[in-house]
């Protein structure tokens, strides 16, 4: 080569050229250590992967089933129901206890060689995935030096899982319905002392129906009151043209008697009929009412309680799983880790680059005393900053 220390792009092609066939043996043998080094002396990992839906029965348990039903309802229920499946099973899959089991099951802790528990545990945890795919189904990917036992703890961990979820479904079921019997007897014990309430009530006042009794006394009392202005008026014609001691007037004094003692009794309530009386039927009509709402809302609380109760119970005895396996884990037929093709092309260029560059500064020694090169020799491991200048 020309000892002009200009560098040229044609130079390395030059060297290229020339050297091939070192280039060539290089590649080669560097290829083949690292290619055969990742074989023997790197671990192979296999991952195996099972996919799961949450089924339908999982997703909606105890009284937030009929909660949704209610039409009167003013939010929705199912909405992010499968969204927070998804997050129940990426919480337990990562438990410590779901770790454990695992760990404990395969003695994973004596393969990995490891005397710490806990250095266990960590690498069980970077050796397990899992990820939602498009919203619905959920996939559990396990990773290990064995194509069976990767899918051994696919499987196992997709087992624990419904079996844990269902656990927990039962434990919410039993607290839901302790809660619900709880408020049950409550409200049965509350319903029985306003409707004894009420009777009593009923019995004291003579109240059995307020408002139709109220429509009805108020009719007969206002017909009565008519009756007795109209008799009053005939009471004082009949004075004026038959005299205060005839027979007739003595008949319409008697009716008029009548009718004012009729009204009186009304007034006090003294009738023996269903009508009440006039002087108490505000105090009364208000009592009725707050006894009759007391009643209804109560009633009302039991027929809601009631349904959620009896599901509850329902829900505590079921055992049933909650989630739809689509494909159980297979050992898998191909290695997951290493790449060794993408290594060895990687490691045979980095090799090859840095044999380019011996061989360019042996073909020409004058590079060697470029300022660039020397600037780089002297400022290549410091840190200070140092200013380049280049002579012309």
């Amino acid at each position: 080569m020309s000892e002009n220390s200009k560098f040229e792009i044609i130079d390395i092609l030059v060297v290229l050229v020339k050297r091939k066939f070192l280039f060539l043996f290089t590649a080669l043998l560097i290829g083949a250590i690292t290619y055969f080094s990742l074989l023997f002396f790197v671990e192979e990992k296999f991952e195996a992967s099972a996919t799961i839906i949450p089924s339908e029965t999982g997703q909606m348990s105890g009284f937030s089933s009929i909660l949704k039903n209610l039409p009167s309802m003013p939010f929705s229920l199912g909405g992010g129901a499968m969204k927070s499946q998804i997050e129940l099973y990426a919480t337990i899959i990562y438990s410590r206890t779901m770790l454990e089991k695992v760990l404990d099951k395969f003695d994973l802790q004596k393969a990995y060689g490891s005397e710490s528990r806990e250095k266990a545990l960590k690498e069980l945890k970077e050796n397990i995935s899992s990820k939602n795919d498009e919203d619905v189904a959920f996939i559990i990917s396990a990773t290990s030096n064995s194509p069976q036992l990767s899918a051994d703890i696919a499987n196992f961990i997709v087992d624990e899982l419904n079996l844990t979820v269902i656990e927990l479904n039962i434990q919410k079921a039993r607290e839901n319905r302790e809660f619900l019997e709880k408020r049950y007897h409550e409200i049965q014990t509350g319903l029985k002392f306003a409707e004894d309430s009420m009777m009593f009530f009923q019995q004291r006042t003579g109240v059995i129906q307020a408002e139709d009794q109220i429509k009805a006394t108020i009719t007969l009392f206002s017909n009565l009151e008519a009756d007795l202005v109209k008799r009053q008026v005939e009471l004082a014609v009949a004075e004026k043209s038959f005299g205060e001691n005839s027979p007739q007037v003595d008949n319409i004094r008697y009716s008029v008697r009548e009718l004012e003692k009729k009204i009186d009794e009304m007034k006090k309530g003294q009738s023996s009929s269903l009508t009440l009386a006039i002087q108490n039927i505000p105090a009364n009509a208000v009592s009725y009412f707050r006894h009759f709402r007391d009643v209804e809302i109560l009633t009302a609380m039991l027929e809601f309680v009631l349904p959620m109760y009896e599901q509850s119970k329902f829900e505590e005895q079921k055992n049933m799983p909650v989630i739809q396996v689509i494909d159980r884990a297979v050992a898998p037929e191909k290695k997951s880790w290493p790449p060794r093709s993408f290594y060895t092309i990687v490691v045979v260029f980095s090799a090859l680059g840095l044999l380019l560059l011996l061989v360019m500064f042996s073909e020409n020694p004058s590079w060697s005393k470029s300022p660039k090169v020397q600037y780089i020799k002297e400022n290549l491991f410091s840190f200070k900053r140092s200013k380049f200048n280049q002579e012309d």
